[in-house]
């Protein structure tokens, strides 16, 4: 589901914002202000990833530890925080969201992806949601509305991503 090269563009999308990578038996983790996956593969070694982490990090994080890169370098995590965002990723809304195929131009550089959800239309940056494969197949959508994060789920992997806030719906959607 996660596709490495796509997810690296994100992870240097959002270098302002802190970032945190842990790792346990398990699964690898990977969390910024904006997004969190949860994996099965091993970050360290996957093609795509593996050089952004490394030039962020510049370490890989042992297994039930963590390191978060923030305005003052690269420092462990607490097992505090990480307990934290694993309940946060893995505490998934049930409420079906549908992957609609539409697009929103936001501005000159920026483009949204459009979902819709039973209540109303979700829309997430679009550099976030190519990091996630097969939209159309295998991955299921969860989410609550326009101001809740989203979930892909397939298999065990998961994506968290928060997505942006419009304060009034495009017109051409309010006719579909």
């Amino acid at each position: 589901m996660i596709n490495f090269k796509n997810l690296s563009k994100a992870l240097k999308h959002t270098r302002s914002s802190q970032v945190y990578w842990f790792r346990t038996e398990k699964y690898s983790y990977l969390l910024t202000g904006y997004w969190a996956i949860r994996t099965t593969k091993r970050l360290h070694v996957e093609k795509g990833i593996f050089p952004t982490l490394i030039n962020l990090f510049q370490d890989i994080p042992e297994i039930s530890k963590g390191l978060q890169l923030t305005y003052k370098g690269v420092e462990p995590m607490k097992e505090e925080q990480i307990r934290t965002f694993i309940e946060l990723i893995e505490k998934m809304p049930e409420t079906e969201i549908k992957y609609t195929g539409l697009f929103n131009k936001r501005n000159n550089m920026d483009e949204d992806v459009i979902l819709k959800s039973p209540s109303n239309y979700i829309f997430i940056n679009k550099i976030y949601m190519d990091f996630i494969d097969d939209m159309e197949f295998g991955t299921n959508l969860f989410g609550k509305g326009p101001c809740n994060a989203i979930y892909a789920q397939n298999g065990e992997e998961i994506a968290m991503i928060l997505p942006v806030r419009y304060s009034d719906i495009p017109e051409y959607l309010k006719s579909i």
